[in-house]
């Protein structure tokens, strides 16, 4: 799963990686940098929700990680759509796609229905 993630990423040229999942192995594997200074969202507070939704905004990126069963989605008992609700009311609103395999999930923007 976290291949495919990448090779997604590859595939529709993404320029940077937004990993709602919090794995880094991602970045590595499609060597991209991530979309925010926060490579791992979770570590950022409430108090940045609006500073990654601009930097979801701006880097424009066609395909993020939305969700995953992994640990590192759920930490402290809190998902990441609890910890940023208006960071995922943006993510579902402007990427109307989703596509899960294994323990991932991606959303890709509208318009690319070429995603499987």
């Amino acid at each position: 799963d976290i291949q495919w993630a990448s090779d997604e990423l590859q595939r529709h040229k993404a320029n940077c990686v937004f990993d709602l999942a919090n794995h880094g192995l991602i970045n590595g594997l499609a060597r991209l940098p991530a979309c925010s200074r926060f490579t791992y969202p979770v570590y950022a507070s409430a108090d940045y929700e609006n500073e990654l939704i601009n930097d979801v905004k701006l880097s424009n990126v066609p395909v993020l990680i939305y969700s995953s069963t992994f640990w590192s989605y759920n930490i402290d008992g809190r998902s990441m759509k609890q910890r940023f609700p208006a960071l995922d009311a943006f993510i579902i609103q402007h990427y109307p796609i989703e596509i899960c395999r294994a323990t991932l999930c991606l959303r890709y923007q509208e318009g690319l229905r070429d995603h499987e």
